[in-house]
C-alpha cells in the first residue's frame, strides 16, 4: 500500500512539474528486500532506473517529488512543515517556477522553509505567489562569532545604514529613493 500511494502521489506531483512535456509519464516503486526497485518511462521508451536516461536536473526533480510524495503520505495532517535545503540547484529556471505551481496546488496548507542561496529561485518563490517580503529573509556577513545577519528592520534608516555597512552604496541609494 505504501510503494503503492508514493507511485501515485510522485507520478502526479513529476507529470504536474514537467508539465505537456511528461504528461505520459509513469513510475513504478516496488521493494526488494532492504532495497528500493525505483523505474520511471522515458518517453515512452520503456522503465529504466532514473540516472540511465534523465538528465541531472530531471533526477533531482524526481529526488525532490519523492520526497514530497512520502513527506505528505507520512505526515498526513501531523506534521504540516516541510523544509527545502537548497534543492533546485540542478533543477533549470522553468521547472523552477513550475516547482512553485507544484507548491501551491499540491500543498496549500504545508509550511515550506526554503532555504537558497540562488536570488533568482528566491525571486521567483515571491513572484509566483510561493512566498512574500514579509515572509522572507536573507542572510548575510555570516560568521561563526556573530552568526547571520538578517535583511529584516523595522526603519528605514537602519536599512540604509546596513547596505553602506555592506558596501552596496547602489542599493541604499535606491532604498532611500524608494523612501522617499
Amino acid at each position: 500500500k505504501l510503494y503503492s500511494k508514493i507511485e501515485t502521489g510522485f507520478t502526479a506531483l513529476y507529470r504536474d512539474l514537467h508539465g505537456d512535456d511528461e504528461s505520459g509519464f509513469t513510475a513504478k516503486l516496488s521493494p526488494s528486500k532492504a532495497a528500493l526497485n525505483f523505474h520511471v518511462d522515458f518517453h515512452g521508451r520503456g522503465n529504466h532506473a532514473p540516472h540511465a536516461l534523465h538528465s541531472e536536473g530531471h533526477q533531482d526533480s524526481m529526488g525532490l517529488c519523492l520526497f514530497l510524495a512520502l513527506a505528505d503520505y507520512l505526515a498526513q495532517g501531523v506534521i504540516n512543515i516541510v523544509l527545502l535545503d537548497d534543492v533546485v540547484m540542478s533543477v533549470d529556471s522553468e521547472h523552477r517556477r513550475s516547482l512553485c505551481g507544484v507548491f501551491k496546488k499540491h500543498f496549500p496548507n504545508k509550511q515550506f522553509i526554503i532555504t537558497t542561496h540562488d536570488q533568482t529561485w528566491a525571486n521567483q518563490l515571491k513572484t509566483e505567489g510561493v512566498t512574500t517580503t514579509k515572509t522572507s529573509l536573507q542572510f548575510y556577513n555570516w560568521s561563526l562569532e556573530g552568526g547571520p545577519q538578517t535583511n529584516f528592520s523595522s526603519s528605514l534608516w537602519e536599512d540604509i545604514d546596513s547596505k553602506i555597512e555592506e558596501g552596496d552604496i547602489p542599493g541604499a541609494a535606491a532604498k532611500l529613493r524608494r523612501g522617499a
